[in-house]
């Protein structure tokens, strides 16, 4: 699971995880921070990790902006993919649903200094963490979403929310009136 390559199907086990959030969400920081320090150098400024947990999918894109402004790939491989999902669940709520998407901000050193989700936004694999959530005018093979609309469709029948927070791209007569 790479920069470009989403895992479109994860077969999630049962196995030994923290039950609530709080604990999960400390045992996802410090398996980024863990993989961090392993592509992080001392001419790096900070890195962003985007991981979107879409139906029984996950997609990573880490990217390390180095203290002269410039950006380069991470590669990064959290083995907390499973707690991810489980925290996705916990984190459900009835009124705005479930997060697309987590972005983890981190200091040079690895530590995790921003955490923030994404509801409604769809995500794409771009060259800056700001081209995380703007569609292309062209998908090209390095520059694409890793989801169509049907998957996110999909995550939102698994973790329904209230109509008005489903997002205006998501929204056709015949679905809504459907679900």
């Amino acid at each position: 699971m790479t920069e470009n390559n989403p895992t479109p199907e994860v077969t999630f086990s049962v196995e030994s995880v923290p039950a609530d959030a709080l604990t999960l969400l400390g045992v996802i920081r410090a398996d980024i921070q863990a993989q961090l320090l392993k592509v992080l150098t001392s001419t790096d400024e900070r890195a962003h990790v985007l991981v979107s947990v879409v139906k029984n999918g996950v997609f990573v894109s880490s990217i390390i902006e180095g203290k002269d402004g410039k950006f380069r790939f991470g590669d990064i491989n959290p083995e907390s993919i499973y707690e991810l999902y489980k925290l996705k669940t916990q984190q459900f709520s009835a009124e705005k649903g479930a997060w697309f998407s987590v972005q983890f901000t981190t200091a040079a050193d690895g530590f995790i200094t921003q955490t923030s989700y994404n509801y409604d936004k769809q995500i794409y694999s771009g060259a800056t963490p700001e081209e995380w959530y703007i569609a292309p005018e062209v998908e090209t093979e390095s520059y694409n979403s890793p989801w169509d609309v049907v998957d996110y469709k999909e995550d939102i029948e698994e973790f329904p929310r209230k109509e008005d927070a489903i997002p205006e791209w998501l929204r056709t007569p015949d679905w809504l009136k459907n679900n």
